[in-house]
């Protein structure tokens, strides 16, 4: 009862979760993030009957063709080929079902959020405009976000591209559909097979984007967040430097500077918090799916003797471990800015000040000692190690499936 009182107050300190308007999106440093999202018709921006069809046929069309595939799946159990590289289609498909649904129903709470991010950048832009490291700082957390939104896009439409035209190289007679089969399409009429053919190549990429745009708009929330603790730990070295003497660091305006300092700082851990709570199951449904994912498709490359399958699996396996990677890097970078506070905090004039302000940074050092922390599923810390450890518990399960089928 307490926790949900303190997030309610939470909630209301952060504003309003109305939608946003279309200038809201424009002035907006997520703008770009928010826009992907729009075109793949999760993020509304008004009440168009047209859009909400649209939403509606792009998740009910994914969530019919990857019941289809779980029914093919069932067709070949006693081929743990084919199971396998079904799963390996299927597990990032409901994923992204799933990120789309999540989304959909968090869009307030997320609404809330980009006006955050908006107001922590904005109140701190006239310290950005002084120094032109800051600046290159602010910056760099949008072309960061843009260079992985172009890359790893980019490389899985190549990778899609790929098995897409390998299916339509293929003589009628071994006709294959582009990413699951099923076990009664090759007797079926050709109308059957092209319908079916075009549904998987229209949703297979809409569920792997989906995913891909949730985790970029957490990435840039995230670089964003970390560019705001870098900021601040500017402001933090830079106490009393601008005194010409103990007498004028005395005059309070050195102790008001830390006053405000402290203040943002409270903010700060509180949109982690608020982050976390926010982000945390989208993490940990990517940290199940995707290791799974790895698995299943490393399983797929070492034990077929088809070639295009074993170079459309080698194409593949990078995808899902970007992926793991997206969030696992972002966060890192907010724990590791937060954790740089304490030595920008002792980096500063802390002992030609006076000692009641030299008392306050001892506090606040003390504080930053402990880094702020994001979790998958309030359970699991994202960090880059995190990422080592998932890929080795994917490898884990690839060798159990491995010691399985040789028995």
């Amino acid at each position: 009862m307490k926790k949900e009182k303190e997030r309610r107050v939470q909630l209301e300190d952060l504003g309003s979760g109305e939608d946003l308007s279309r200038a809201e999106v424009e002035s907006s440093v997520l703008r770009q993030n928010i826009l992907l999202l729009h075109y793949m018709g999760l993020w509304p921006m008004g009440g168009s009957r047209a859009y909400r069809c649209f939403t509606a046929f792009n998740l009910s069309s994914s969530a019919t063709i990857i019941v289809m595939n779980v029914v093919g799946v069932c067709f070949s159990l006693s081929d743990i080929d084919q199971v396998t590289g079904a799963l390996s289609t299927i597990l990032p498909m409901s994923g992204g079902l799933l990120n789309g649904l999540f989304l959909l129903h968090q869009r307030p709470t997320l609404c809330r959020m980009v006006r955050t991010v908006d107001r922590l950048v904005t109140s701190q832009a006239q310290f950005v405009e002084r120094d032109a490291r800051l600046v290159a700082i602010v910056g760099g957390a949008r072309r960061r976000t843009l260079v992985v939104t172009l890359g790893v896009s980019g490389y899985l439409f190549a990778i899609a591209s790929y098995w897409v035209v390998i299916a339509f190289t293929l003589p009628p007679s071994l006709r294959v559909l582009p990413f699951v089969q099923l076990p009664w399409m090759p007797s079926s009429d050709p109308g059957l097979f092209w319908s079916t053919f075009g549904a998987q190549l229209y949703t297979a990429p809409f569920c792997s984007y989906t995913t891909l745009f949730v985790e970029f708009f957490f990435l840039a929330v995230m670089l964003h967040l970390s560019a705001q603790f870098r900021v601040l730990g500017s402001r933090f070295a830079s106490l009393g430097r601008s005194s010409a003497s103990k007498v004028a660091a005395d005059s309070g305006a050195v102790y008001e500077e830390l006053r405000l300092c402290v203040e943002t700082h409270q903010e700060l851990l509180r949109f982690v918090r608020f982050v976390d709570n926010v982000m945390s199951p989208f993490a940990m449904l990517q940290f199940v799916a995707g290791t799974l994912a790895v698995c299943v498709v490393l399983f797929q490359a070492a034990n077929n003797q088809d070639l295009n399958t074993n170079l459309k699996c080698a194409g593949w396996l990078p995808g899902p471990s970007l992926e793991l990677y997206i969030y696992c890097g972002g966060a890192h970078e907010v724990v590791h800015a937060g954790e740089a506070l304490v030595q920008a905090a002792y980096d500063c004039l802390w002992y030609n000040v006076a000692p009641r302000i030299g008392r306050a940074i001892r506090l606040v050092i003390t504080r930053a000692q402990v880094p702020p922390v994001l979790t998958a599923g309030h359970l699991y810390p994202i960090t880059r190690p995190t990422f080592v450890s998932l890929v080795n518990a994917a490898y884990s399960y690839y060798a159990l499936l491995s010691q399985m089928q040789n028995k």
